[in-house]
């Protein structure tokens, strides 16, 4: 699974920022991207959004697997949670990696959801505030994707999120 997948990007917003840990941020996003790989059929495409409606920006992560298992949706942020716990699951990881990211996006005073439907993919969106010193219509000019992430003063808070729910004390 997840071979040869292409992902793209859709978006007109020429940054997106923001006041948080760049590297705990750039985890959910690689987490995200990594789980719709994994969980794409081989050839398969993910489409990743950003945009912007008023006070937040959405990241969200599209793919087109086999989508979340109905007995498995109300777990999918739970600690060591995974759809396929057998010997012989086809797709790894520890079942870590969803929870450590709604830690970091709360801690970042964001949200993280997703929609899935069985057979047609799932679809992982999360929001995060916009930087304050951002006007309520700017939304940047058409063209590059970048991002930007201001390293703020909770650092070390987020760092301790994440380890938290890694270890079970989130």
């Amino acid at each position: 699974r997840g071979q040869g997948v292409t992902m793209s990007l859709a978006t007109e917003l020429a940054t997106a920022p923001v006041v948080g840990d760049a590297s705990r941020l750039a985890q959910v996003v690689a987490n995200l991207l990594s789980n719709a790989a994994k969980f794409s059929p081989e050839g398969g495409k993910v489409l990743v959004r950003l945009a912007r409606q008023s006070d937040h920006y959405t990241v969200t992560v599209v793919d087109r697997g086999p989508g979340i298992p109905l007995d498995f949706q109300a777990r999918v942020f739970e600690r060591f949670a995974q759809a396929d716990s057998s010997d012989t699951r086809a797709a790894g990881g520890t079942g870590l990696g969803l929870s450590i990211c709604k830690a970091i996006v709360e801690r970042h005073d964001g949200s993280i959801g997703y929609t899935t439907t069985l057979g047609t993919g799932t679809e992982f969106r999360f929001t995060l505030p916009v930087h304050p010193t951002v006007g309520p219509h700017d939304t940047g000019s058409e063209g590059s994707a970048e991002s930007t992430v201001d390293h703020g003063p909770d650092r070390a808070d987020t760092e301790h999120a994440a380890a938290s729910a890694a270890e079970g004390d989130a």
